[in-house]
């Protein structure tokens, strides 16, 4: 268990690939009560999570109308009994998003 009151996390990624329509959906940072996270539908893993995720989502899997673009990087909270939404991108549960470039960049995100 993380003791400290404060802390960061500091990293960098690329997010690159030959397609011009399709992206695979993203990827996610995890940081949960669980020990081992159970593989799943939620950005690779199981749905009801406990903990803290943040979403780099790079493709939109909402039928309709977005409030924002994609790609999107959003922090999502859950005590373990919610469930992520896939069809809307989880917006509705979401503490907090924004729209970022970061897919296809010739360099790394940090």
């Amino acid at each position: 268990p993380l003791m400290s009151p404060n802390w960061e996390i500091l990293m960098q990624f690329k997010v690159h690939g030959s397609g011009r329509t399709l992206y695979g959906d993203g990827f996610a940072l995890w940081y949960t009560a669980d020990t081992q996270l159970k593989s799943g539908p939620v950005f690779g893993a199981k749905n009801g999570f406990n903990g803290l995720g943040i979403f780099f989502d790079t493709y939109s899997n909402h039928n309709g109308e977005h409030s924002h673009g994609h790609p999107y990087i959003s922090a999502v909270v859950h005590n373990g009994s919610q469930v992520y939404d896939h069809d809307t991108d989880g917006t509705h549960n979401e503490m907090a998003g924004c729209q970022s470039s970061f897919r296809g960049q010739k360099h790394e995100t940090s």
